[in-house]
């Protein structure tokens, strides 16, 4: 296919009826900085539905950015920032995706709930232990756990209880999830 040929294709996907009835709106970009075999991503999330606010999410840091930001570093310019993928939703499904009742696990299959259960209580004691390990509680208090010296990084410890509710961390909206962890 030649070029003038795709431009008209990708013009004619405009007139199409039943496309036209469907809205979809940008709720995230992931970019990413380097080349293809190495780099770094990050992602900038809109806040909500009705929202123009934007927040970055880069590594362990969450800060709000301006939709000059993410035109800038989406198209790279003079670095070798690119957009890496966009994330479109569905106008028809925003009302129930973005409501404040709207919980992450209302949107799994039973297995895969379960599965996810699972893989939490496994990583809550191993995280637990870890703390055990270093004589830290879940809040970070030390000389909570007596872990004698020789048993200190080897493995063992005290099987601890579970860091926190499974139905707790899916009860969390999609957005209350992300801010807590």
């Amino acid at each position: 296919m030649r070029e003038g040929e795709l431009l008209k294709a990708i013009d004619e996907i405009y007139e199409i009826e039943e496309l036209k009835h469907r809205g979809y709106h940008l709720h995230a970009v992931a970019i990413h900085q380097g080349h293809a075999n190495a780099g770094h991503y990050w992602a900038y999330v809109r806040k909500g539905v009705d929202d123009d606010r934007w927040e970055k999410f880069n590594d362990q840091r969450v800060e709000s950015a301006a939709w000059s930001d993410i035109e800038a570093e989406a198209v790279g310019g003079t670095r070798t920032t690119s957009a890496y993928f966009l994330l479109y939703v569905s106008s028809a499904a925003e009302p129930w995706l973005f409501a404040d009742d709207c919980t992450a696990s209302k949107f799994l299959a039973e297995d895969v709930r379960q599965l996810v259960f699972a893989d939490n209580e496994a990583l809550e004691t191993q995280i637990e232990h870890y703390r055990c390990t270093q004589n830290e509680d879940a809040r970070g208090n030390a000389d909570v756990y007596e872990v004698p010296n020789e048993d200190r990084g080897s493995g063992f410890s005290p099987v601890p209880p579970p860091l926190n509710d499974n139905e707790q961390m899916l009860s969390a909206t999609p957005t209350e999830a992300v801010r807590n962890c």
